[in-house]
């Protein structure tokens, strides 16, 4: 597995990251199995949030023995100081861990959003107090947004973005590359998620698979999935999170 360095955080993470909600509502025989594939592979990046299910408690049961064999990134919703906060400790309780390599704000999106994370009381000084005192080895954000990222990138000294690589979104939308531009200009770590997203689930698409991601996979043709796969790989960003 190759790796590559996730900006200025110095890590070095496999180029392909394991998505754990792929965790949630398996048995802990199972995830044990999954998570030893995985660290077979050279997968050596974990990401997880309180709303992937119960994957933090699955994968918490397995992790004896193990922590130091990948880097575990963990998320939050909450935007407040307080509320998040406690997410975070709670998270950890769950993981039995002391510490997250990368700890993140979870899927900010929108104008308000930001400015309530910046603001005084805002999720934000839960980043820097577990930044401070080392529960958080690295801090960074999560978005879909290309505005929220370009204003999130300038409010604070981030050191990891999670934003969409993917097809349509870059070629399209023009989501993807003004964000990542600037994150390379100021060394910040780039996790690329849904390259293997398809679309937003239509009405009347089969979805007999079971899948329950809010988009359709391209589960349905392997060629197409490389071709997706292969253009997000092709960007320069630090990893690739497998799909959840």
């Amino acid at each position: 597995m190759k790796t590559r360095r996730l900006g200025k955080t110095g890590l070095q993470i496999s180029e392909i990251a394991f998505g754990a909600f792929a965790l949630d509502k398996k048995t802990r025989e199972d995830a044990d199995s999954i998570v030893g594939e995985v660290l077979e592979r050279g997968v050596n990046y974990f990401d997880l949030a309180p709303t992937y299910g119960n994957a933090q408690e699955v994968l918490g049961g397995v992790l004896p023995g193990r922590r130091d064999k990948f880097h575990l990134a963990c998320k939050t919703v909450e935007r407040d100081a307080e509320n998040s906060r406690k997410e975070f400790e709670e998270s950890l309780r769950i993981m039995g861990t002391d510490y997250f390599d990368v700890y993140q704000l979870h899927a900010v999106c929108q104008p308000d959003e930001v400015e309530t994370v910046a603001a005084p009381g805002g999720a934000l000084e839960t980043l820097r107090w577990a930044k401070e005192r080392g529960y958080a080895r690295h801090v960074g954000f999560t978005t879909h947004s290309r505005a929220a990222a370009m204003k999130l990138l300038t409010l604070f000294p981030f050191e990891t973005m999670m934003c969409a690589v993917n097809y349509h979104q870059w070629l399209v939308l023009g989501q993807g590359p003004d964000e990542i531009a600037l994150a390379k200009e100021h060394d910040i770590g780039v996790l690329g998620i849904k390259a293997l997203a398809e679309q937003r689930w239509g009405e009347g698409m089969d979805r007999s698979e079971g899948y329950r991601t809010w988009y359709k996979p391209i589960y349905d043709n392997d060629e197409f999935a490389r071709l997706a796969l292969a253009f997000s790989l092709s960007k320069d960003f630090a990893a690739y999170l497998t799909p959840t």
